[in-house]
């Protein structure tokens, strides 16, 4: 028999914890996949360094020295650069990411 506690509600039902248990599998599942791609873009850096050049000109070779295959790092550099909000970067940077991995 279980015991009642006074103001205790349940968060959640059963199919709700497994609808969040899959929704979070998800995202891990998705970090995962976007870190072994950075770790990719790593590894080859010195080769992707012309790509970047391409697509964020006024990025000098010490920045992409100093990112060295960091997303973390490519994506403050762009905002310092050019003055847009990291939501906007962080898009960039994905989309450029996802039409370019087949390269790489």
């Amino acid at each position: 028999m279980c015991e009642v506690v006074e103001g205790y509600k349940p968060l959640r039902g059963y199919r709700e914890h497994i609808g969040i248990y899959q929704a979070e599998k998800h995202t891990m599942n998705s970090q995962n996949t976007r870190d072994g791609i950075w770790n990719q873009i790593a590894g080859k850096w010195k080769q992707i360094t012309g790509d970047i050049r391409s697509k964020w000109g006024d990025l000098t070779d010490d920045e992409l020295m100093q990112i060295n295959g960091e997303r973390e790092k490519l994506v403050g550099k762009i905002q310092e650069r050019y003055g847009k909000t990291r939501v906007e970067v962080e898009r960039e940077v994905d989309e450029w990411v996802d039409s370019n991995s087949s390269r790489w």
